[in-house]
């Protein structure tokens, strides 16, 4: 029996106490928003207080003086009303609850990393007694059999093994469970979230259409310009992609030729073709005592030139077909 390394484990090890810093964290910044929630009321009534200001002169006209003290009865209704009240209470019970309950599922996957690193060290010590008691026997020729304690040492290894294998499982089982939980927890919780703030955030809107009913055509118009940036940064987005994807696509106007000097792809294909025709030209001049040097004759040239010679062809051409005439006739 062999340890083998496991690379798996020390993730999960990593991963877990990422989800015990995240829960710690999840707290106060829920308090932080919850906070932020409640000063977005008291600053709204403490502006609705400084329009009070302006118009308390005496002067001023009573229509917009009207118009001011609407917003501040409004202001103050959305702030003392049930919308917070609903809001904080829901929060607590919809969104740090559930995530204050992966505690317990972290507990209990942290209990059994810790009990399967004791069963590994049980299961390391019982084997190197093992493997120590094998190597000094080998050392010495001597027979395992001969040992009385060796058979209690490889059953203590075996049964430190078995337990190993359980306490694997079980964090396996436990750390499958938690994530799990943290996955459905956390897409709940959020939804859940956004759906509070939302409606918060509503109540506070509901406040202002109250006081000018003319906000709500703003408020419109405002998604509309949302969603016509949204759609303008994604188009620009993806031109700016494509525009990446023709320069990495584009052909490129050299490459290196065999020798490491950069030459073009014309230059190239111009020597190879060079060198080509160097080989297969046909030399016009005739060496003393040579036959001329051609083309290679195709079968049909063969068969003409097999019977009456050219009478363009040269005395060393007629010589040499009669030359070889004997011999043909001698295969035949």
């Amino acid at each position: 029996m062999s340890m083998q390394q496991d690379f798996v484990h020390p993730r999960q090890m990593d991963d877990m106490r990422a989800i015990h810093a995240a829960i710690n964290s999840f707290s106060g910044v829920m308090t932080k928003m919850m906070m932020l929630m409640k000063e977005l009321g008291t600053t709204l009534e403490q502006v609705s207080h400084a329009f009070d200001a302006l118009t308390s002169l005496s002067f001023t006209d009573d229509e917009v003086k009207q118009y001011v003290h609407h917003f501040g009865e409004e202001v103050i209704s959305m702030k003392e009303g049930i919308a917070f009240c609903q809001y904080n209470k829901l929060v607590h019970e919809d969104v740090l609850h559930p995530v204050e309950q992966l505690k317990k599922s972290l507990k209990e996957a942290e209990k059994a990393a810790k009990a399967e690193k004791s069963a590994f060290e049980k299961y390391r010590k019982a084997k190197q007694c093992v493997d120590k008691q094998e190597k000094a026997f080998a050392e010495r020729s001597k027979p395992l059999d001969t040992s009385k304690s060796y058979p209690t040492h490889v059953q203590a290894r075996n049964k430190a093994l078995v337990s190993l294998q359980n306490c694997r499982n079980e964090f396996e089982d436990r750390f499958a469970m938690l994530v799990n939980e943290v996955e459905n927890v956390t897409a709940t919780a959020l939804k859940r979230y956004l759906e509070l703030n939302a409606g918060y955030m509503t109540s506070v809107v509901d406040a202002l259409t109250k006081t000018d009913p003319t906000i709500e055509e703003a408020a419109v118009l405002h998604c509309q310009e949302q969603q016509e940036h949204r759609q303008s940064v994604v188009e620009q987005r993806c031109l700016q992609v494509n525009s990446e994807l023709s320069i990495v696509h584009a052909p490129q106007g050299y490459r290196l030729d065999p020798n490491g000097m950069n030459g073009g792809l014309h230059d190239s294909i111009k020597k190879s073709s060079n060198s080509f025709q160097d080989q297969h030209r046909v030399s016009s001049t005739v060496s003393r005592g040579q036959p001329p040097r051609g083309r290679m004759p195709s079968p049909a040239m063969t068969a003409v030139e097999g019977g009456a010679p050219s009478p363009h062809r040269g005395a060393s051409a007629v010589v040499s077909l009669r030359t070889l005439k004997p011999t043909a006739e001698a295969a035949t």
